[in-house]
């Protein structure tokens, strides 16, 4: 009879036997998943953080460009200004004086003595228009600097058309014209000041009587020579 086979008695090597993870192993694995979780969303935070300054970055830079570039714009501008004012300043320092012929009344005016001066009389009307202006006169320009004569119309009824001028409502092809009382040598008359015509859209004309016809001083641009204007109509001697 066969005896039965007994187990060995040397026991089996425990490392060839499965091996369950330890509590240690698993809260090391966790703690490395918890980190690698912060280092991305620090990352995530660093990469948004860099990209929003960047942005900003290139907005400022943009401003003070855009900035930089107005400052150059306007300090040009009031350079051109300043300059343009100090150049009218030097014209109108020295003046010279032009007196109409006695058919004319004999009036007078000072002009600044570097300006050029057309003058175009008439005899046969007592009439007599003029042109003046800086350096030189150009008859093909719509705009003078100062244009003066003695028209033979009267005072009223040349005075109509600017008259009904100055009551027009503004409209995107008129920009108004105002009136005013004025006195020029003595003499009381009317002051227009804005858009005088089409092609004249902010200018003064002063109107005043003389006898039976009517003096009219005209600037065309007030944004350039409105100061010598003035000046010149302080020295205008009119015999009524």
């Amino acid at each position: 009879m066969t005896s039965p086979i007994e187990p060995p008695l040397t026991p089996i090597p425990e490392h060839n036997l499965p091996v369950s993870p330890s509590k240690s192993a698993t809260k090391k694995n966790q703690r490395l998943l918890i980190g690698l979780i912060a280092l991305g969303v620090v990352a995530v935070i660093l990469l948004i953080s860099t990209i929003v300054f960047s942005v900003q970055s290139s907005n400022k830079a943009a401003q003070l460009k855009t900035a930089t570039q107005d400052g150059a714009k306007a300090g040009a501008e009031a350079q051109k200004a300043a300059d343009d004012k100090k150049f009218q300043e030097a014209q109108s320092s020295d003046t010279r004086t032009y007196t109409a012929p006695e058919f004319a009344g004999s009036f007078s005016i000072k002009l600044p003595k570097l300006w050029s001066l057309q003058v175009t009389p008439n005899e046969g009307t007592n009439t007599i228009a003029a042109l003046a202006n800086p350096e030189y006169i150009d008859t093909k320009v719509e705009k003078y600097a100062l244009r003066f004569s003695l028209i033979n119309q009267p005072y009223a009824s040349y005075k109509t058309k600017l008259d009904q001028q100055a009551k027009q409502k503004v409209s995107a092809s008129f920009k108004g014209l105002s009136a005013s009382q004025t006195t020029l040598s003595g003499i009381e008359g009317t002051k227009y000041v804005g858009q005088i015509s089409t092609k004249i859209p902010n200018g003064t004309v002063i109107l005043v009587p003389i006898r039976d016809k009517t003096f009219s001083i005209e600037t065309d641009d007030n944004a350039v020579y409105s100061e010598v204007y003035n000046s010149i109509l302080a020295s205008v001697k009119l015999n009524p």
